[in-house]
């Protein structure tokens, strides 16, 4: 019985109305969102008409529209949903999917054109998603005025997924009111024809296996002149089509007869047997019936010399073709069906007598019962004929295949990339995008396909599903009843992994586990849903879905509101089974959690957003702090959810607005100003929850991003704020952060003795507090004064730090510590050997997501690419950094890249796109920094230079000499040859006596200052001492494998060789240095040396 929901009476099952009330019985259809095709069809002028004309003439011009247009609908599957006047509405999609709505759609409206009076009627059909109506809806009434009279026209979504059917034309973007942009549509001028070339097929991959065993099957038939069955099974995109039109390929004097079973329109249930029919008589489709008959006639006549058997044979076939029978053929509807299948035997079997023959039909799934038994009828006529039937099938569909049975599986991941290889062929694609498409597409070679499409035609809309394969998906899931199908779909708002005690508990008391299991069960075996060997929820069987776009298709019908109640569900039972679990789910939880809170808002459910909100908040966090580790873009994500959540003024808001700040600025997720607005609302709001301590480590932590901006003063002001607010307190790890943090601020500014005066007090404070992110940078900042200082020992503090950093598993901590062993091994050991460092750094930081510190790295090793003589590769480098903006590139860094592209631009001669000295040398000025400060003021010295501006020059090399005095020798010393070689070109021996007193630790420093006095020793007119110095650097720098530097040293050489007349030995180092600058392409001192040497 059944129980009406309106007034509770008792009805009989068969019941469609309750008897008391009249209340529909049927159940209540569940809100989904869907992908929709809309048919709107209007009657061309018929507002004009009908302001003047009687009703009733009105009523006789709709009613026979009406019912057409109903009729076209109905025919191909969809659902009428609204009569309006003159237009009528036709819904293809809902309340069931097709996989092929839109072309079911496009077949209505020419079916509809083709009945009514020739251009009374204008058609448009329209694609994309919808709760219940919407957009798509509007989009269709808009666009159908575009359409001529007696017209089709379509939309884009719609377009994608017919194009291949029909003959289209591209018009004019259409303008409809209410639309902020132009529509796209296109006019359907027909179906394509039957014959026509389809475009070249993809690539088959790893069928090798079932078209061996087709050519086996095939040969066996030919050999033994035998009939051969076999149907090829396999859910829908895995390759049936694929592997026939393959098969076919390498058949070589064969006769090849080919149909398919369609699941819409009229004269479908013998649909396959005609087409085989029009195969073997060359027979089109269209309204040429004179034409067809006298082809079907001429092929009977030589099939069957009877008169009384051809009479046979034409009652039974032309009918099949929607031919009339001539008077007294009899009823076509009296036909016997094994008749129908006889008659076609012995016509096909006429026209395959020449040559072995394949008769193919295609998706017998659609098969009506009486079609299915002349297929096997058929099959058994051709006994004795060299003949192979070949059927395609879904598995979900048919139970008993035709024959044998071929069951495809899916690709494997390598034969997947294999597969998308060939499709990419853009070499621009990233291999992480073409990693998701294999992913995503999970082994389904039409998935992989359309992804790709999805990918060339719409640029980063790899991530969305495209509506071709939503369509499959959802055909797959209509296809089995209403309550399994919501069973699934909360399974799918549970994840990819699911356990049957969340979907029991998503029941709502209307599924016991017991029903539960069993709609699981179903599931496994129509393969929507596998088992696991293991389970991440204790005491609970874990099921998965196959493919991952079943379960994003089932979760994306579900409306945003349900979802929501859905996942805080999942989240509290989560919760319960393993929330207090060593090593409980804890991203799980924070995704169910935020995504109920996130979409409940979107959705306006207030109660369920307020319910999740607290939850949310609490595991987002903990998510956040446990991925922190290891990928700081993925916990900046997760900090950044939280923080959207987090009540006003809390202290989770401090807390993931201080996080996000950090990490923003860490893993370039956010522009350096907007982690500093966030790092300054996290203060403000310690400073109002009023914890010395908290406000102790916001003040550090703003300090540090305060330096990397470039704002030295505002960094140390920060750090000595902290210090003052945590000296009174017993020591903590803010403190010991506020002393190891100021140690660095000093030695970016050169106050060596100072750093590491701070950094000693920094360092012990860590080691008693067992601190592992202040001993890091503490030892960082040791380590590099005590090599600045001359002490060796200093790499031992920065291996270290590294160790520490790994064991700790920070990836920006590791990164940074590779980065301080790289700049030291190439400073003692030479270019060479920190450049393989540097590119360890760099590899880890894009791996783990390490955006700043990875940047750092690439352009510290910036210095020893130019050494190098790769400048090539370095121009490259500083453009892409440089392209990613300033807001994504910290101010120091900029003041390199930007002061090292234009001294090799400069070197090699091209003046165009070159900086304003003022522009280099005002941000450098603003850093407070030693080394930024040297860089730029010695480029901007040769700009200026280069310019002819010989003071502005001077004055810059003063600054740089001024700047440097007295504070560490590292970058004072690297940049001493080019300010020497300022002072050389000005004439100024005795600034660049000045320059040349360097106290130096390294080799390289030393290598560098030796090439700076070799300059001032020639400016002195001690050419021979010159000589022998340049002599001995040039070698020296050759062995660094320094091309400029060795170079600049044999033009030198050269000059003093020829002051010296030793003209032999100067035409040499002329010969050396020019070999050196033109591999460079450095063009203006191959011209300076041949200035020298004429």
């Amino acid at each position: 019985m059944l129980a009406c929901s309106t007034c509770g009476t008792d009805n009989p099952d068969a019941a469609r109305f309750c008897m008391a009330c009249g209340a529909s019985l049927e159940p209540t259809p569940t809100e989904e969102r869907r992908v929709i095709s809309i048919l709107f069809a209007d009657l061309v002028g018929f507002t004009e008409r009908s302001d003047a004309a009687d009703p009733e003439d009105v009523r006789r011009t709709l009613i026979p529209f009406h019912t057409a247009a109903k009729a076209a609908i109905e025919r191909f599957g969809g659902t009428l949903d609204k009569f309006i006047g003159d237009a009528a509405m036709g819904v293809f999609g809902a309340p069931v999917a097709h996989e092929d709505d839109p072309e079911r759609a496009v077949r209505a409206a020419m079916d509809l054109l083709a009945t009514v009076a020739a251009g009374s009627v204008r058609v448009a059909v329209n694609t994309g998603d919808a709760a219940v109506a919407g957009d798509v809806v509007n989009t269709a009434s808009r666009i159908q005025a575009a359409a001529p009279p007696g017209g089709l026209v379509i939309g884009e979504e719609t377009w994608r997924a017919v194009r291949a059917r029909f003959e289209v034309e591209e018009l004019p973007t259409f303008r409809a009111k209410g639309k902020a942009a132009p529509i796209a549509v296109w006019r359907v001028l027909g179906e394509r024809g039957e014959r026509e070339e389809s475009p070249e097929p993809t690539r088959l991959v790893g069928r090798s296996r079932e078209l061996a065993l087709l050519r086996e099957l095939f040969d066996r038939t030919v050999s033994e002149r035998t009939e051969a069955s076999l149907t090829v099974v396999s859910p829908p995109g895995i390759g049936k089509t694929r592997l026939l039109q393959e098969f076919r390929r390498r058949l070589v004097g064969v006769t090849w007869l080919q149909g398919a079973c369609v699941p819409y329109g009229e004269d479908v249930t013998f649909r396959a047997l005609a087409d085989l029919v029009r195969a073997a008589t060359g027979i089109r489709r269209g309204p040429d019936a004179p034409s067809a008959r006298g082809r079907l006639r001429a092929l009977v006549e030589r099939a069957e010399p009877s008169i009384p058997e051809r009479a046979w044979l034409l009652a039974r076939l032309e009918p099949l073709l929607g031919l009339e029978p001539d008077a007294g053929d009899g009823d076509p509807a009296s036909i016997p069906a094994a008749e129908t299948a006889a008659a076609c035997a012995r016509l096909l079997a006429h026209a395959a007598a020449s040559a072995p023959a394949v008769i193919a039909i295609e998706d017998i799934h659609w098969a009506e019962p009486a079609l299915l038994d002349a297929i096997r009828n058929l099959a058994e006529s051709f006994a004795g004929l060299p003949m192979l039937v070949l059927c395609t099938a879904r598995p979900d569909v048919v139970q008993l295949p035709i024959g044998a049975e071929i069951r495809l599986s899916e690709l494997s991941k390598e034969e997947s990339r294999e597969l998308v290889a060939g499709l990419v062929v853009d070499e621009s694609v990233p291999d992480d995008v073409r990693e998701a498409v294999i992913e995503r597409s999970g082994g389904n070679p039409l998935f992989a396909l359309e992804l790709v499409r999805m990918l060339q035609e719409a640029p980063g809309g790899a991530a969305t599903v495209p509506t071709s394969v939503r369509a499959v998906i959802g055909a797959r899931l209509d296809a089995i009843p209403r309550e399994q199908r919501a069973v699934l779909q909360d399974a799918a708002v549970v994840g990819t992994a699911f356990w049957p005690g969340a979907l029991v508990a998503l029941a709502d008391g209307e599924g016991d586990e017991p029903a539960i299991l069993e709609v699981l069960g179903e599931s496994v075996r129509r393969g929507l849903v596998s088992t696991s060997a293991s389970s991440l929820v204790p005491a609970e069987h874990e099921y998965g879905f196959t493919h991952a776009l079943i379960r994003e298709v089932a979760y994306e019908r579900l409306p945003r509101r349900i979802r929501a109640a859905k996942h805080l569900g999942v989240g509290r039972w989560l919760e319960a089974v393993a929330g207090s679990l060593a090593g409980a789910p804890v991203d799980l939880l924070a995704n169910h959690f935020a995504s109920a809170a996130e979409q409940a808002s979107a959705s306006g459910e207030t109660d369920v957003e307020e319910a999740a909100r607290e939850s949310a908040v609490r595991w987002l966090v903990a998510a956040g702090d446990l991925a922190a580790r290891v990928d700081e873009a993925g916990a900046f994500a997760l900090y950044d959810r939280a923080r959207a959540l987090a009540a006003e003024r809390s202290e989770a808001l401090a807390y993931t607005l201080a996080r996000t700040g950090v990490l923003g600025r860490y893993a370039g997720m956010l522009p350096g100003i907007e982690s500093l607005s966030r790092l300054q609302a996290s203060l403000v709001l310690e400073r109002i929850g009023g914890d010395p301590r908290r406000i102790g480590d916001a003040l550090v932590r703003l300090g540090v991003h305060l330096g990397a901006l470039g704002e030295a003063a505002g960094a140390r002001a920060a750090y000595d704020g902290a210090v003052s607010l945590l000296e009174p307190l017993p020591p903590g790890v803010e403190l010991a952060k506020a002393f190891a943090f100021r140690a660095e601020e000093e030695m970016f500014a050169g106050h060596l003795e100072d750093s590491l005066a701070w950094a000693e007090r920094g360092l012990e404070l860590g080691r008693a507090l067992d601190s592992p992110e202040v001993m890091i940078v503490a030892l960082h900042i040791r380590g590099d004064g005590r090599c600045s200082a001359g002490d060796i020992g200093g790499l031992d503090d920065l291996r270290e730090a590294l160790e520490i950093a790994t064991a700790r598993g920070s990836a920006s901590d590791i990164v940074i510590s590779r980065t301080y062993v790289a700049e030291w091994l190439s400073l003692m050991n030479g270019p060479e050997a920190g450049l393989e460092a540097y590119e360890e750094a760099v590899t880890l930081a894009e791996h783990r997501g390490a955006f700043n510190q990875g940047t750092q790295a690439k352009v510290a090793s910036l210095s020893a690419l130019v050494e190098l003589g790769r400048w090539d590769d370095v121009l490259r480098l500083v453009d892409g950094l440089l392209a990613l903006g300033p807001d994504r590139i910290e101010p120091p860094l900029l003041v390199v890249l930007r002061s090292t592209r234009a001294g090799l631009l400069l070197a090699r001669g091209e003046r165009e796109g070159l900086d304003d000295p003022a522009e280099l040398i005002g941000p450098a000025r603003r850093t407070g920094e030693q080394q930024m400060l040297a860089l730029a003021s010695t480029v901007a010295a040769r700009i200026a230079l280069a310019r002819g501006d010989r003071a502005l020059a001077r004055a810059y090399i003063v600054e740089f000499e001024e700047a440097t005095r007295g504070l560490v020798a590292t970058y004072r010393a690297t940049n001493a040859t080019s300010a020497v070689r300022v002072c050389f070109d000005l004439g100024d021996a005795d600034l660049a006596r000045r320059i040349g007193r360097l106290d130096v630790t390294t080799p390289l420093e030393q290598l560098y200052a030796d090439a700076a006095n070799a300059m001032v020793s020639e400016m002195d007119g001690d050419t021979e001492r010159a000589a022998s110095r340049y002599a001995n650097v040039q070698e020296r720098w050759r062995a660094y494998g320094c091309t400029f530097e060795a170079a600049a040293a044999a033009l030198g050489r050269g000059r003093c060789l020829r002051a010296l007349g030793r003209d032999n030995e100067a035409t040499t180092a002329f010969a050396d240095a020019r070999e050196g600058f033109g591999a460079l392409g450095a063009q203006p001192w191959v011209a300076r040396t041949n200035a020298a040497s004429a």
